[in-house]
């Protein structure tokens, strides 16, 4: 199966990412190239060679400078790359879960942060981090060889064993990873559900539950990372074990050849420095890959959420259906099933479904509009009397608690459609919202405040109800809908709505006699 992998990375810019690897390439040969200044200038000392010295020692001064430059610009052109390839995989998922048809949030507030996070920080930044180890290794041992031929079969060996080590550990990063992600999602579940009822949670004093559930959520959080950080120390380990041992011998061998007149003073110098960047690139090179292929798993899961799925587009069709049911049942997972008898409502029907509390009235409009699917029973939509193929989505549902999104009033009404000003100016009026929105300096055209909340509960239902009205909807499921609305608010919507060619099924608690006139039927739905 295909993963998120760095040949797609580096096709989001070629030329970045060429220049980039460049500077690291750079960068690298000039570190090894200080290295072999030292080197001549430690035995222009020993021979007393002042001039050698003195432009040994500037040369150097200009390689540490040129250093000192390549290292964060090649790190700032790799990072401006990831953020462009990422901001790619971004979007991808947003319309992977823009078409999907379950909405689970935490799931996605998890993959668009916390995962590609992680790939960020454990596969592809650690991109340069390889090819530096790579080719310090390869201009260390270059230089080994040009020393002494037994220097460089010493660096060899070394290398190839120590490339071995993240396979022993290779599964048990890949399941450090994925804990790390299932945890992050259940901790954002948690959040999800439990922050969203905070004011009730404080009003009967129920901190004690909440702190309860996030502090479990949390612990298995920080298990997690603590296990991913486990296993990183342990291929950190076994690489330091081996760069010990790799340094015993390399100064053995470096010793030997001293004292043995094959080689100059100046070597033993060199090879300490050699042996300090190649024992440190060994490490970091078999941690890295490690910690790479520790994210394949991940990144496959990714992918798959990346894939671009079919949208359905299904225009609204401009009359009203039938709305059939066959006896339903609904069995929720602790086992408790809620039955509801054979319904029919005729197109353009008005009706106002009651019931007892738990009847479940609520679970019955979710089933019709897909939001739930029936245990057993089936649902249809029927024009003529013919059956039809009509998607609940496309009946307009306006809920207690509706929610708003960035914007204007006006962008909510129209969802963003400038064509539709003047239909919503018109239909604001219908529907009570005109003397709201003379409350506001804006109007119509007020920003919404998600964060302070600058309109009420009942302007908030108004404007979903205009919402529906101005895209023309032939089916309306009203739950609690209009109950932040006052009686003589709610009594105008319900004689706008009567005189309507639509569907509306509208559930309400308490309803007068006065109010009951609008209504075609009332459904009432029993508990028992």
């Amino acid at each position: 199966m295909k993963k998120l992998n760095f040949k797609d990375f580096i096709k989001t810019n070629p030329l970045n990412f060429g220049i980039s690897i460049l500077l690291i390439i750079l960068s690298s040969f000039a570190t090894i190239l200080a290295t072999y200044l030292i080197a001549i200038t430690t035995t222009a000392i020993q021979k007393n060679d002042f001039n050698l010295w003195l432009n040994m020692l500037l040369l150097s001064l200009v390689v540490d400078v040129v250093i000192v430059f390549l290292g964060p610009i090649s790190t700032y052109l790799l990072e401006r790359q990831f953020q462009q390839y990422s901001h790619q995989v971004r979007l991808k998922l947003i319309s992977h879960f823009y078409k999907e048809k379950k909405f689970e949030l935490a799931r996605w507030e998890n993959r668009l942060t916390n995962d590609i996070s992680m790939l960020r920080q454990e596969k592809f930044l650690l991109l340069p981090e390889l090819i530096s180890c790579i080719c310090l290794i390869v201009f260390a041992a270059l230089a080994l060889w040009y020393a002494n031929w037994l220097l460089f079969l010493v660096t060899i060996l070394v290398t190839i064993i120590s490339l071995f080590l993240p396979k022993f550990i290779q599964k048990a990063m890949q399941k450090s990873f994925q804990k790390i992600s299932a945890a992050n999602q259940k901790y954002l579940f948690q959040i999800e559900n439990w922050l969203d009822g905070i004011a009730e949670i404080r009003h009967f004093l129920a901190g004690a539950k909440l702190f309860k559930i996030l502090a479990s959520s949390s612990t298995s959080l920080e298990r997690a990372n603590l296990k991913q950080t486990g296993n990183i120390q342990i291929l950190i380990l076994l690489n330091k074990l081996m760069a010990t041992i790799f340094t015993t011998v390399l100064y053995l061998v470096a010793g030997y050849l001293f004292i043995s007149g094959k080689a100059e003073f100046g070597l033993i110098i060199a090879v300490g420095n050699y042996e300090y960047y190649l024992t440190n690139s060994i490490t970091r090179l078999t941690t890295s890959w490690g910690q790479i292929k520790g994210t394949d798993k991940l990144s496959r899961e990714i992918l798959s959420d990346c894939h671009e799925l079919e949208e359905e587009v299904k225009n609204i069709p401009n009359y009203a259906v039938d709305i059939a049911t066959s006896p339903l049942t609904f069995q929720f997972e602790n086992g408790e099933s809620l039955s509801y008898p054979e319904l029919n409502i005729k197109a353009g029907e008005k009706v106002l479904l009651t019931g007892d509390t738990g009847a479940g009235k609520s679970t019955w409009m979710k089933l019709i509009l897909g939001q739930l699917k029936p245990t057993t029973g089936k649902i249809s939509f029927l024009k003529n009397g013919q059956l039809i193929n009509y998607a609940p989505q496309q009946i307009r549902y306006i809920p207690q608690k509706p929610s708003l999104l960035p914007g204007t009033i006006l962008d909510n009404i129209t969802m963003y459609d400038k064509e539709l000003k003047s239909t919503a100016l018109s239909v604001v009026k219908k529907v009570g919202l005109d003397s709201d929105l003379a409350k506001f300096s804006l109007g119509i055209n007020e920003p919404v405040d998600l964060e302070k909340l600058n309109v009420s509960g009942g302007q908030r239902q108004k404007i979903i109800l205009a919402r529906a009205l101005v895209h023309k909807a032939k089916i309306i499921f009203i739950d609690e809908g209009t109950s932040a609305i006052d009686e003589t608010g709610t009594k105008k919507i319900l004689k706008y709505l009567s005189q309507l060619d639509v569907t509306v099924v509208f559930i309400a608690h308490n309803f007068n006699l006065e109010l009951e006139q609008y209504f075609d039927r009332v459904i009432h739905l029993s508990k028992y």
